[in-house]
């Protein structure tokens, strides 16, 4: 009987051996193993005017698919008083007003060092177009680590082209100029960018400061704020280039193009044409030219006559259009935060 006893109690002891090893053994779910720790990422977005119609849609998209698992704050620098998800605590509105084009593209510099020091406290920092909209997710590619500092996207109609054929600004007395020999093997847009955020700031000071040295000297770049950030990127090594199916027109087909090795959109850029948006002239609130406007562009056209002081200053642009020239230093136009 003691014999059995002691048996039993061997089988009981070996089985809970057992057990345990089993519990010890068991491999740890790949959910666990992969702890990811939430980044804080700001998105900026300019929405004056009638580019608020992207909005909604924007929002919607990003919350859902643009880096899910970390938590982002989207400035919105808008003139708008009312707009869809204003209220959320993740959306901040920026009081901005409208500066007409191309200005409302070429000093989105100057607006984003208004809230310089709120956009230090984040891990990155992304700007996207106001018609971008994410249809995909977008991940951790996105985001550049190491040794790589900024993350921009290739335009499509220049990928895999010789740089020779890159609408660089070919001016050389602007700061954004490239020789015909020179630049980088991918042309890139500048609907959306972004990096880390003390890299991403140093962007934007850089690009700020060589727009307002060109307009003193009477230059607006060829493609505005996208020439010089051609320009700042030029001889980079710490750059990510994304391919052009992350910012791609909504109005083309990947297969418009012979691409080598193509793969789906993952961000659209929504047609400013498309009258459901309202076309170009709609969304930039293009008004006629008054007829003392229209004097003063004939004769800077005629003449390369700069009206200045009470007149204001013409820029002249692809011998097209004539441009007035903003105070960046008013206050109306740029508020302090």
């Amino acid at each position: 009987m003691l014999r059995f006893l002691t048996h039993k109690k061997n089988i009981l002891i070996v089985f809970c051996l057992i057990s345990n090893f089993n519990i010890w053994a068991k491999p740890i779910s790949s959910d666990k193993q992969e702890i990811i720790k939430p980044l804080k990422i700001a998105v900026l977005y300019i929405a004056t005017g009638r580019y608020i119609n992207f909005w909604n849609e924007f929002y919607e998209s990003s919350e859902k698919l643009f880096l899910e698992k970390h938590p982002k704050d989207y400035f919105v620098f808008t003139d708008q008083e009312n707009f869809k998800y204003q209220k959320n605590t993740n959306v901040h509105p920026i009081h901005q007003k409208q500066l007409g084009w191309p200005y409302d593209t070429l000093l989105r510099f100057k607006m984003f060092l208004r809230i310089e020091e709120r956009l230090k406290q984040y891990d990155y920092i992304f700007f996207f177009n106001a018609n971008a909209k994410i249809i995909m997710p977008v991940g951790k590619e996105i985001l550049p680590e190491g040794n790589l500092n900024l993350v921009v996207s290739v335009y499509p109609t220049y990928f895999e082209k010789d740089k020779a054929s890159f609408p660089y600004e070919r001016n050389s007395e602007s700061t954004s100029y490239i020789a015909m020999n020179e630049g980088n093997k991918y042309y890139v847009q500048g609907g959306v960018n972004g990096g880390k955020s003390k890299h991403y700031l140093r962007l934007i000071k850089t690009c700020f400061e060589n727009v307002n040295a060109d307009l003193k000297n009477h230059i607006i770049a060829t493609v505005h704020d996208e020439s010089h950030i051609n320009k700042y990127i030029q001889n980079r090594n710490d750059v990510i280039f994304l391919k052009p199916f992350y910012m791609f027109p909504e109005e083309q087909s990947v297969n418009d193009y012979n691409f080598k090795n193509p793969m789906p959109v993952k961000i659209l850029i929504r047609d400013k044409n498309n009258p459901k948006y309202g076309g170009y002239s709609h969304l930039r609130g293009s008004q006629k030219k008054s007829l003392l406007d229209k004097i003063k562009c004939f004769i800077y056209k005629k003449f390369k006559f700069f009206f200045i002081d009470t007149l204001g200053l013409c820029h002249l642009e692809s011998n097209k259009n004539c441009i007035p020239v903003l105070n960046l230093d008013d206050e109306k136009l740029f508020p302090k935060e």
